[in-house]
């Protein structure tokens, strides 16, 4: 008899976690619908604010698909909280977590329940950050600032001329800089390979007094720390005065990579990717760079799993304490002031860290310890 108990048990029990975790997907994918359809809208209307001749509403649209998979992953926190809170508070106003707690089962218990379809999305949510997502950026801008290119050559054209195909470089809104040790290069353009146009460099000695200029229409990467330069102009300043040379090709022996050239300059430091974010973050900390906003990312990439997990926890304590015996509406109300208050807060200790000098991983850490402390200390009131 004890042993038929104890399998009817693990059956409730593992039916129990079914149920609640097909109840929280449902709600969650309802709640991600209807906040990716209004920043969707949102990021619609930003976009056509930038309105140019030529660049209308159907590549615009293609931007807005392209840049989604960053906005699920952006708000996957929020929506989590949400959708916890919509599934719990369904549970909660036909009095199923009350059958559930009087028939013996624990709030851990039920916390371990909520927590299954959580972890599932916390993966999804990091395979999306991580890959899909900062892919879909790079090509959105890449697309965009092609596409933008080429309408302004097709501008420049005579009307009688054939004009110029598509465009194999993308040439930068602001140049991109780079800088090693007394090295300072400023690039107009690049490609998708990392291989550059439109490049200046100026090489200062330790005394701080410019020894050289070099000119170069392009610069392709051959491999082992080497670049070719092509149709290259160098002017040398010497005691003796000014010599000028001129070289077809250059070979320019240096650290910097392809990486550093390709479509990730143009994509936001929280778009970016871990690897990339690391990478970044080395590269600048050898230049003597302040690489405080990409650290910010990292970190905030780093450790979104533990917010969700935070804001899980700080919502089954809602349902199951304070907002047990109030409405759907005053429930879903309250944690969307959480939900903005927990991401505004976020928002405002990043740039604080940087002006007081804070270490990024606190100001990242801090609203999400205060969340937990709020949930930790919501469950154990209740036992």
């Amino acid at each position: 008899m004890p042993k038929n108990n104890k399998k009817q048990g693990v059956f409730i029990f593992s039916t129990m976690d079914r149920y609640i975790g097909g109840v929280l997907l449902k709600t969650i994918m309802v709640v991600l619908l209807a906040f990716i359809g209004i920043n969707s809208v949102f990021a619609l209307v930003d976009e056509l604010g930038e309105y140019k001749s030529g660049y209308g509403l159907l590549e615009v649209l293609n931007f807005i698909v392209l840049t989604t998979p960053r906005r699920i992953y952006e708000l996957a926190p929020f929506v989590v909280f949400m959708g916890a809170l919509s599934g719990l508070s369904m549970l909660a106003s036909h009095s199923e977590l009350t059958v559930f707690r009087t028939s013996g089962v624990s709030v851990h218990r039920l916390l371990l329940a909520v927590m299954g379809p959580v972890v599932f999305l916390l993966i999804c949510s990091a395979l999306i950050g991580e890959y899909l997502a900062p892919w879909g950026e790079e090509q959105a801008e890449l697309y965009k600032a092609r596409y933008l290119e080429e309408l302004k050559e097709r501008d420049n054209t005579d009307p009688g001329s054939e004009g110029k195909k598509s465009l194999q470089s993308i040439k930068l809104a602001d140049f991109h800089w780079y800088k090693q040790a007394g090295l300072f290069m400023r690039v107009q353009a690049m490609d998708e390979q990392g291989n550059m146009f439109g490049i200046k460099q100026y090489q200062v000695n330790e005394e701080h007094v410019l020894d050289w200029i070099r000119v170069a229409e392009s610069a392709v990467y051959i491999g082992d720390k080497e670049w070719r330069l092509k149709n290259v102009v160098e002017t040398r300043f010497k005691p003796q005065g000014v010599s000028v040379e001129a070289h077809e090709y250059f070979i320019w022996q240096t650290d910097a990579d392809p990486r550093q050239f390709s479509a990730s300059v143009l994509v936001e430091p929280r778009k970016l990717s871990i690897s990339d974010l690391i990478y970044q973050i080395e590269y600048m900390q050898k230049g003597g760079l302040n690489s405080k906003q990409y650290q910010l990312a990292l970190w905030g990439k780093l450790l979104q799993p533990v917010s969700i997990i935070a804001l899980t926890v700080l919502a089954v304590g809602f349902i199951l304490g304070p907002l047990r015996s109030v409405g759907m509406g005053a429930r879903l109300s309250i944690g969307l002031l959480v939900g903005l208050l927990f991401k505004y807060s976020q928002d405002l200790f990043g740039p604080l860290s940087v002006l007081y000098s804070l270490p990024p991983w606190f100001a990242v850490l801090l609203p999400i310890f205060i969340t937990a402390m709020f949930g930790w200390l919501g469950l154990r009131k209740l036992g």
